[in-house]
């Protein structure tokens, strides 16, 4: 939970909000959540604040700092997408997005809800990973979700 280091770690931000909207955040703007045949549930603000902060603690604090202990991970000055820690997580983050969906939808998706939820979290998943790993702080990462979760839900990005 210490300050981000920085400020180059914004540079993922428009990736994380890219995915975001395909459907790598579980918010109603989402192409994702739209696609769905009905309203699963309110979307509360208490929901939007703890999902991505649920999230982001399993994925990019234990998952990636467990990863990133083992495995190299990105530092400040190198490249920008070759972290084994950051894909790893980013794919665990996908398919608990898709086993969740899954779950609240009783098995009623279509194929492309398919495409564009493992799309848009890997996206979203990989630029957090980023976040996370070029600011050595969780703190960008739940930035990151927060303010995805936060436009989306704002209505501002309805296609």
């Amino acid at each position: 939970w210490r300050p981000p280091k920085g400020f180059r770690w914004l540079i993922a931000l428009p990736a994380a909000f890219i995915g975001a909207v395909i459907g790598g955040v579980w918010a109603p703007g989402s192409l994702g959540y739209r696609m769905e045949p009905q309203q699963l549930y309110e979307f509360t603000a208490s929901a939007a604040l703890l999902f991505p902060v649920g999230a982001e603690l399993l994925c990019r604090g234990v998952i990636l700092g467990h990863l990133g202990s083992r495995l190299p991970i990105q530092k400040s000055g190198g490249p920008w997408w070759g972290s084994w820690p950051t894909l790893i997580s980013s794919v665990l983050y996908a398919g608990a997005s898709l086993v969740l969906l899954l779950a609240f939808s009783e098995g009623q998706l279509i194929w492309s809800q398919y495409f564009f939820i493992v799309a848009g979290s890997l996206t979203f998943g990989i630029a957090s990973g980023i976040a996370r790993e070029r600011s050595e702080s969780i703190l960008s990462s739940v930035l990151f979700h927060w303010l995805c979760s936060a436009l989306l839900l704002s209505g501002k990005f309805q296609f």
